[in-house]
């Protein structure tokens, strides 16, 4: 995304709960992303006052945080990356990506127990898809 400044935050029902961080300058690139509190499981970081005080907040509290996804070709094998949430000040319409080096987050989190070196998911992973 270097190089990219201005984003529009746009929600798509039809793709909830991902919402879309849409670059202004280049339309054709939109990046799926979560909010935080859409997760199933409990996210709870610590992020350097630095990053904070830059998108114009004092503490995470303030900010809404959003965690990006990759979705590939194939389905089975999107992840999303918890090391590198984006901070985001609503009020000023600042935001801003962080990299949590030292966090012990994983950069791919799988959605589904498939990891791409694999060749045909297991059957568990059908009945998943298949009952939600």
């Amino acid at each position: 995304m270097e190089g990219l400044k201005y984003f529009a935050l746009v929600d798509e029902p039809s793709t909830k709960p991902f919402r879309w961080l849409q670059a202004v300058e280049h339309p054709w690139v939109a990046l799926p992303i979560l909010a935080s509190e859409d997760l199933i499981f409990e996210y709870e970081i610590e992020m350097p006052y630095e990053d904070l005080v830059e998108v114009g907040v004092e503490t995470a509290g303030e900010a809404d945080i959003y965690i990006v996804a990759t979705i590939p070709q194939v389905i089975l094998h999107s992840y999303v990356n918890l090391r590198a949430p984006i901070i985001f000040n609503p009020q000023e319409n600042i935001l801003r990506q962080v990299d949590l080096i030292d966090s012990g987050f994983p950069t791919k989190l799988y959605f589904f127990d498939v990891h791409p070196d694999e060749e045909q998911p297991p059957d568990s992973v059908i009945e998943k898809i298949c009952l939600n």
